[in-house]
């Protein structure tokens, strides 16, 4: 899901645009995942979303979130629910200075914090899967 921009964040305008992006591409390195951008998910509209996910693109895990800027901190929740019954299986909140200079460098950091914790051979999404299914990442 595309996560919600929270509090002002005009200093920073495309920075939560940036930071989906960022899990997207994260979560494309491993090739056990099938990663959908939020184009199909914003056409399900938001009559039994999780639902329509699950059985229409077949999909099994929703991550969402928010990501809130202020002048010196951003905040960054992450939710990963299953979709056939929307029970949250992950959640985690990042909070890190924010300094204009290292932004994108921070930004980074913390995406790959999130990818790492669902899509490692023993990550969150790995240990949440039907049994025979694995996710095995691209790189050695």
């Amino acid at each position: 899901m595309p996560f919600e921009e929270e509090g002002d964040q005009s200093a920073f305008p495309n920075f939560t645009r940036g930071f989906t992006r960022l899990l997207i591409v994260g979560l494309m390195r491993f090739t056990g995942l099938t990663v959908f951008g939020s184009g199909p998910i914003l056409a399900c509209g938001n009559v039994n979303k999780t639902e329509k996910l699950a059985t229409g693109f077949d999909v099994d895990f929703i991550l969402s979130g928010g990501t809130t800027i202020s002048a010196t901190r951003f905040n960054v929740d992450a939710l990963l629910t299953e979709a056939w019954n929307g029970r949250c299986v992950w959640a985690e909140s990042f909070e890190r200075t924010l300094a204009p200079a290292q932004i994108v460098s921070t930004r980074d950091e913390v995406a790959g914090c999130i990818v790492r914790s669902l899509a490692r051979p023993c990550g969150v999404v790995a240990s949440n899967l039907p049994l025979g299914t694995t996710v095995r990442s691209q790189r050695p």
